[in-house]
């Protein structure tokens, strides 16, 4: 891996037309070397300089979301990457000129870079082959080195020689994702139980089985770097087990595990097979009925063999 000078790392993060001082934090190759990882990314010059000090050779990531001021199109044409982005600018308009670099691989991936869309809180995924990057994620930027492929991240069009392009409204409204229902808010929504059950049934589910995906996402927030994928791919295997005892629905339990890895700073990639896995373990041995009353706490110490 090449070694990047001060001088190079603190060029991303110059105040100059165009360069907003993106946030940044060193990686070792794709994953964050700071305790928090993507939460830890800095404008702070003294903060980035200590961190080049002890990691001389890390790679640069870049933190996306409101409060970095960036949005993120990661277009992958290994997954038919461009045909989604030609098929979205048919329907919503040609996208402006921006900041925009291409990725280590050397297949064509790269990133486009715009300004985040005012009011939006989160972003989802617009097709096959575009990521789009909002809170809690982050990307990997010039001049990193592609962990597999050895090749440097390429600057396209490089911050401060363009502007920082602001997102078409339809765009927008396309990639919008409306904010994910509070766990909190989600389990007052379930009518209490008033018949011999004891667990709320909502459907295909139960309250038990609801706030047990709550729990396992808590859980996965709350891991620390290095045992974050671990503790996503438990949670999915217990709720897995949940499942297949008719106490959760398998989208309930993906929509809450995804959000957590997501936030946790995990890659797309990372939380889609750690979920799979998990839930297709667990659902191999369902959780046995518990009669009355839920415990306390309805996760239950079970490991996948």
């Amino acid at each position: 891996m090449a070694s990047y000078s001060g001088s190079r790392c603190r060029s991303l993060n110059r105040r100059e037309p165009g360069n907003h001082g993106y946030p940044i934090l060193p990686l070792a190759g794709k994953r964050p070397l700071t305790l928090h990882g993507v939460h830890d990314a800095s404008t702070d010059p003294y903060t980035i300089r200590g961190w080049w000090r002890r990691w001389p050779t890390a790679n640069v990531g870049v933190a996306c979301g409101p409060t970095s001021g960036l949005l993120v199109l990661d277009i992958d044409p290994r997954h038919g990457g461009d045909a989604t982005l030609a098929t979205m600018e048919r329907t919503y308009g040609a996208l402006p000129a921006t900041v925009e670099a291409l990725t280590g691989r050397g297949d064509g991936g790269r990133h486009l870079y715009f300004a985040w869309p005012v009011g939006t809180e989160r972003v989802r995924s617009p097709g096959p082959g575009v990521d789009a990057l909002g809170p809690g994620r982050y990307l990997v930027a010039p001049p990193s080195v592609h962990p597999v492929s050895g090749q440097p991240y390429t600057w396209c069009a490089a911050p401060g020689t363009v502007a920082l392009a602001a997102v078409p409204p339809g765009w927008v409204r396309s990639l919008a994702r409306p904010p994910p229902t509070s766990p909190r808010r989600a389990l007052r929504a379930v009518a209490p139980d008033h018949g011999g059950e004891g667990r709320g049934r909502i459907g295909r589910e139960t309250r038990y089985g609801r706030r047990a995906a709550w729990l396992e996402a808590g859980r996965v927030r709350a891991a620390r770097v290095g045992g974050r994928n671990e503790a996503l791919h438990l949670g999915a295997y217990r709720l897995g087990q949940l499942i297949a005892a008719n106490e959760l629905r398998e989208a309930t339990a993906r929509r809450y595990l995804a959000d957590a890895g997501l936030w946790a700073g995990l890659d797309p990639g990372e939380v889609g097979r750690a979920i799979d896995g998990g839930l297709a373990a667990g659902m191999h041995a369902p959780r046995p009925p518990v009669v009355g009353r839920p415990r306390a706490s309805p996760l239950g110490d079970e490991r996948p063999q």
